[in-house]
């Protein structure tokens, strides 16, 4: 049987333990609830399922604590549901066409050769490119 998660009344009844209470936001993506002890808030968690490994990833969303309590719930689930869209990759931002990528960037570093011989560098010191 599920737990409620999304009012003010069910959060505070819910026992303090390590795994969150899920609230399932869509196929695959679930809103976390994790209480730690019974004289704190609880903090928010996602989760995402990726279909093709059938791996799970979460994102830790924090506790929400600059909210009333009776908003948590919402701004929680908004929270979650952004971050499962950019985690699928259907609405990940894009960087400007200005922008270079790291595959075009003019600076490279020459590859490096093993030493055969002591150095003479400083101990702690590193080698630049």
């Amino acid at each position: 049987m599920a737990t409620k998660i999304d009012t003010v009344t069910a959060r505070t009844r819910l026992k303090p333990r390590r795994e969150p209470f899920w609230h399932r936001v869509s196929k695959g993506n679930y809103l976390g609830y994790r209480k730690m002890t019974a004289d704190t808030a609880g903090t928010w968690t996602a989760r995402a399922l990726d279909e093709t490994t059938g791996k799970q990833a979460y994102k830790s969303l924090g506790d929400f604590s600059d909210l009333p309590d009776h908003q948590r719930f919402d701004a929680a689930l908004k929270a979650a549901q952004a971050w499962s869209t950019i985690w699928a990759g259907e609405g990940a931002p894009q960087p400007p066409p200005s922008a270079p990528s790291a595959a075009g960037t003019s600076r490279t570093c020459a590859p490096q050769r093993p030493i055969a011989r002591p150095t003479t560098r400083k101990p702690g010191s590193r080698a630049t490119c």
